[in-house]
């Protein structure tokens, strides 16, 4: 996905209507939870790109769940018609437990197909937390909470900090990894990582 920045920067998402206060975040992670070496993701669940990947990611989180730390970043791309409400709602879902905060992630990435409209997106939500023994109306109305807004808005300053132009964007170190992602080079630069570890 391109020039995400500039969209950000056009719409005034770099200003904050939720003091740092109340921002109440839940970090998304996944594998080992105090790796010495962290993976970072920055990705748009409405980005078919970021769908595709998630095969690919899970394979390596799964290589490596016992060393590494693998961190979700949301970079909604602001064009995309439910992308930041569904980064929204990956928040409330984190607030009962991270595990299903990362299984509607999944859900969503994997459903893009017919999830085509607002209204597509309000029947999946609805659904998936009927399923996972959560009030529908509870997670409809997280789609107001401005703690959870907030916290995708820190992600993307972060993102546009970082200079992320494309989802998704992973982060190695010092070395990035952009849109079509292989799990073989991103096996090597963890490997790579994780040997400079060792020599520290």
């Amino acid at each position: 996905m391109s020039r995400i920045w500039v969209e950000l920067l056009t719409v005034g998402l770099l200003v904050h209507s939720t003091s740092a206060a109340d921002l109440v975040s839940i970090p998304l992670q996944e594998g080992f939870k105090a790796g010495l070496v962290s993976v970072v993701i920055y990705e748009d669940l409405e980005c078919p790109d970021c769908a595709f990947f998630q095969p690919t990611l899970d394979s390596v989180i799964q290589k490596y769940k016992g060393r590494v730390t693998f961190i979700h970043k949301d970079f909604p791309l602001i064009r995309h018609n439910w992308a930041r409400e569904a980064a929204v709602a990956s928040r409330f879902f984190a607030t009962r437990n991270v595990t299903l905060a990362l299984n509607y992630r999944h859900s969503v990435l994997a459903s893009q197909s017919k999830i085509i409209n607002e209204a597509n997106f309000l029947d999946h939500l609805r659904r998936f937390a009927d399923e996972h023994g959560v009030r529908p109306a509870s997670a409809l109305n997280g789609l107001k909470d401005p703690r959870f807004e907030a916290i995708v808005q820190a992600d993307c300053v972060e993102g546009v900090r970082a200079h992320i132009e494309h989802t998704p964007t992973v982060l190695v170190g010092s070395k990035r990894f952009v849109e079509r992602i292989g799990a073989e080079e991103l096996s090597l630069a963890i490997d790579a990582e994780l040997a400079a570890q060792d020599c520290r």
